[in-house]
């Protein structure tokens, strides 16, 4: 089987294990970059299940960059302390102000000009730009590298982040349509299936093209 058709296989099943697996959170449902960008500064190394309820009380309290570029640290960090990395209180606040200051209050749609928010980096502006702004673009992670790495017998010793051949493969593995939902099957793919440790090969829907399944 070619690349190219392996590739094109995998998103069909994926898309389909989608439609009935997807897991849903209330940042899914939306398309304010805004409401993408707390909720992406609130999951950087942390478990989903402790970021819902502080993404709901950040959101009631601070529903704009303007309000939240006017909280108090310590309001913030209240809300923030049960997910760790407190500094992201920090982060929230001064990324809110560089909206305001330097884009009006309007999120860019241009990566190089995301990227000029504190905290944003290649993953969060491809987060926003795809989910707020329908481009094409793909999320690259430990979790995604995980899943490409078993599939197609990928080795890599490079971090994700750093990882340009995988940043590319993985630009060429998106479907031209429906990327936006490919990208979240990856990623609930990972975390409901393609564990970290003792997968559970014998319920992916890849799994009899899966380099690392048919080992």
């Amino acid at each position: 089987m070619t690349l190219y058709k392996k590739q094109r296989k995998v998103q069909t099943r994926l898309l389909l294990w989608f439609k009935k697996y997807r897991r849903k959170f209330p940042w899914r449902e939306t398309r304010d970059p805004y409401k993408i960008y707390i909720a992406e500064t609130l999951l950087q190394k942390t478990n989903v299940e402790k970021v819902l309820p502080a993404y709901l009380s950040l959101i009631r309290k601070y529903p704009t960059a303007k309000k939240l570029s006017k909280a108090r640290a310590g309001d913030l960090k209240k809300i923030i302390r049960p997910l760790g990395l407190i500094k992201r209180a920090a982060y929230l606040i001064l990324g809110a102000k560089q909206v305001i200051k330097l884009f009006n209050s309007e999120f860019p749609k241009d990566k190089r000009e995301l990227k000029r928010i504190i905290g944003v980096g290649d993953y969060m502006a491809h987060a926003i730009l795809c989910y707020s702004f329908s481009q094409r673009l793909p999320l690259v992670d430990t979790n995604v590298a995980r899943i490409y790495n078993r599939l197609y017998n990928r080795v890599s010793e490079k971090l994700p982040y750093a990882d340009k051949q995988l940043w590319d493969f993985s630009t060429k593995a998106l479907p031209q349509k429906r990327f936006k939902e490919y990208n979240l099957a990856l990623l609930d793919l990972s975390a409901i299936i393609c564990l970290s440790t003792k997968p559970l090969c014998i319920q992916c829907p890849c799994q009899n093209i899966c380099s690392y399944c048919q080992r």
